[in-house]
């Protein structure tokens, strides 16, 4: 009998750590398909409302052309979660140097918090 319980309890842990690998990669999936979706809505070229001087141009491949009377560079994006983005300006073989900032999108309408500012950004 004791053979028993010991091999249905060792059944049943092999069981519920399957479900738990099962839902972790489920969650991946979905946050997988939200970076996507993500992606997909942001890529074109963006002009900040105030200046009209300050465009950012979002493409597939995870890569973002910012440029302004400043700046001109490429950086790397991503979408860590719902509300945030993360933008890797790094020059190529150095380290990587994430910054993430606030995100909201609302239909034409591109909002990027950072630390003391916010911009504002229309799709062109």
């Amino acid at each position: 009998m004791f053979k028993f319980f010991a091999s249905f309890a060792c059944f049943l842990a092999t069981i519920w750590s399957l479900q738990g690998c099962q839902k972790g990669t489920s969650q991946r999936g979905s946050a997988e398909s939200t970076v996507q979706e993500y992606r997909q809505k942001v890529i074109g070229r963006w002009v900040e409302v105030d200046t009209k001087n300050e465009f950012l141009e979002f493409r597939d491949e995870g890569m973002v052309q910012m440029q302004s009377p400043s700046t001109n560079e490429t950086c790397t994006y991503d979408f860590p979660d719902a509300t945030h983005i993360s933008f890797n300006c790094a020059p190529q073989g150095m380290p990587p140097l994430p910054q993430v900032w606030g995100f909201a999108l609302k239909g034409d309408e591109l909002l990027i918090k950072g630390p003391g500012e916010t911009g504002k950004y229309k799709r062109e």
